[in-house]
This record gives C-alpha cells, sequence and structure tokens, in this order.
C-alpha cells in the first residue's frame, strides 16, 4: 500500500471507514508494525537485516531514514 493511502486511512476515524478500508487500515497497521519491531531488534542486536527498506513503500518518508541508520548499525567497528 502506497504511503499516501494510508496515511488518508490513519487520518480518518476508524468507526467512519467502511468494513472493506478497516481491514485494509488494519492489515496495513500490522504489516508496517512487523517492519517496525523487526527494524527496532536488529538496532538492539547490532544487524539490521539488509531487505528492511525494501519493505516499505517507495513514497514512505521514513525510507530514507531507516536505510541510513542501517548503513550505520552494520557497519564494521573500528571504521565508524
Amino acid at each position: 500500500m502506497k504511503f499516501e493511502e494510508y496515511s488518508k486511512l490513519m487520518k480518518t476515524p476508524f468507526d467512519e471507514l467502511s468494513e472493506k478500508d478497516k481491514k485494509k487500515r488494519t492489515t496495513e497497521f500490522s504489516r508496517r508494525l512487523k517492519v517496525c519491531l523487526e527494524f527496532l531488534n536488529g538496532v538492539n542486536k547490532g544487524y539490521v537485516k539488509d531487505d528492511i527498506a525494501d519493505s516499505l513503500p517507495g513514497d514512505d518518508p521514513m525510507k530514507d531514514g531507516v536505510e541510513m541508520v542501517k548503513l550505520q548499525v552494520n557497519e564494521i567497528e573500528g571504521k565508524a
């Protein structure tokens, strides 16, 4: 799901959404939460999976930040 579409769904109160949109919003939220948990667990362990940024849509404003942090976390110690 594109970030713009997800943003619109998140700005609309849940009770005002259709059943189809409620399911889309819940599914996408769960997917994004899973990606977030994987990212934070990787940061805590000292290695973030290489494909974590690919899990985010191209128009997501957090994609560049995730990629930057991933590169910093995955750097070999002593070269930072």
